[in-house]
């Protein structure tokens, strides 16, 4: 299981078409079926949540317009009905924020750290109350805190994988009980029975990692478990 590589454009993917660009090599082609798009999975990733949210907002890496320079882009978007139709409008800025990065961090993210993670207050109650914005909030903070994560991501007691941080190394509601990677096998096997997890098992995208599993609990409550994915 991972969140970046080229995969395949999934079945459930809506037909994508890109109906207007400033850069006129985009207009008209299909954002996940291209074969050109599939380099970009963070570009994919947001593509999704773009399709299955109203409005937000990500940043992504694509070329400059009429270059081959990869740069970093910040996208907004908003939908607009028209015609019985919803259609998503987005504006795309190349990104002023400066990147994050745990070079800052006080150490090394540990089981421990991750133990203490699932216990933090805020992001128990965050879960709690489905509030998907203060949840990643918490699972940014330690990433940002630490060194020696590649993801830190929240599955929930059905095994899907809702979100993580950061974005671009982390799945958005996907369900790992059709994935059929070891390392999704074998999570699904333990948020099943609730328990913890060590498991070193290759990323999809090529690599060696080391996938942590830790239970979620709300007083006696199940709410899922946290994914920690470290790459050694």
């Amino acid at each position: 299981m991972a969140s970046r590589g080229n995969r395949p454009a999934q079945l459930n993917d809506p037909p994508s078409k890109v109906l207007y660009d400033a850069d006129q090599h985009e207009v008209g082609r299909l954002l996940f079926s291209d074969p050109e798009y599939q380099p970009f999975p963070d570009l994919l990733q947001l593509g999704r949540r773009i399709a299955a949210e109203a409005d937000g907002m990500g940043t992504y890496s694509y070329f400059k317009a009429g270059t081959s320079q990869i740069m970093k882009k910040d996208a907004w978007w908003v939908t607009v009905t028209l015609h019985g139709m919803e259609w998503r409008l987005v504006s795309v800025h190349p990104s002023k924020r400066v990147s994050e990065s745990p070079s800052a961090a006080t150490g090394p993210f540990t089981w421990n750290a991750l133990r203490a993670l699932a216990h933090e207050p805020e992001l128990v109650h965050a879960l709690t109350r489905g509030d998907r914005e203060a949840a990643m909030k918490s699972l940014r903070q330690a990433y940002l805190r630490h060194t020696g994560v590649y993801s830190l991501s929240y599955v929930d007691d059905n095994a899907v994988n809702r979100f993580g941080y950061p974005p671009e190394n982390s799945l958005f509601d996907v369900d790992l009980r059709t994935e059929t990677d070891p390392a999704s096998v074998a999570i699904v096997r333990a948020v099943k029975n609730r328990r913890e997890l060590k498991y070193p098992a290759p990323l999809v995208e090529g690599g060696e990692a080391r996938y942590f599993l830790m239970p979620i609990l709300d007083r006696s409550k199940y709410l899922g478990s946290l994914l920690w994915i470290q790459k050694p």
